[in-house]
């Protein structure tokens, strides 16, 4: 009958199969993780907006000491922001090469099942 059997065919083309479903559904998930991330970033821009704003009128109204603790908050969230943003663009690299990776690992287990099939093809022939 040859190298191959109609077994392993079904078996190759099963895991291309899964491999393929696996890593779409990983790309959907964190597409999903960073946009809930884009959706959290938006409020929290609006939010320092917003603080921003009020701190100014709330300056006029505070002591030399108390205008520097609020400013040292203000710029406490900065910091967070920031920190926030680059946590979100490490995500957003990891996310491209997991998307890389499981389009090249789906493209070759393609090419398997496929040689595998032809093969299998070829062993039947003879």
């Amino acid at each position: 009958m040859g190298f191959f059997s109609t077994n392993q065919q079904d078996q190759s083309n099963k895991v291309a199969k899964q491999l393929a479903t696996h890593a779409d559904e990983t790309n959907k998930e964190i597409e999903s993780i960073l946009s809930r991330f884009l959706k959290n970033q938006e409020k929290y821009d609006a939010l320092s907006d917003e603080l921003l704003v009020l701190s100014k009128s709330i300056k006029e109204r505070l002591s030399t000491s108390e205008s520097d603790q609020l400013y040292a908050l203000v710029e406490t969230v900065y910091d967070l922001q920031e920190e926030y943003l680059n946590t979100f663009r490490v995500i957003a690299t990891l996310q491209e090469k997991q998307q890389i990776r499981a389009n090249a690992i789906d493209d070759k287990y393609k090419k398997i099942a496929k040689k595998a099939s032809q093969k299998y093809t070829e062993a039947r022939s003879l």
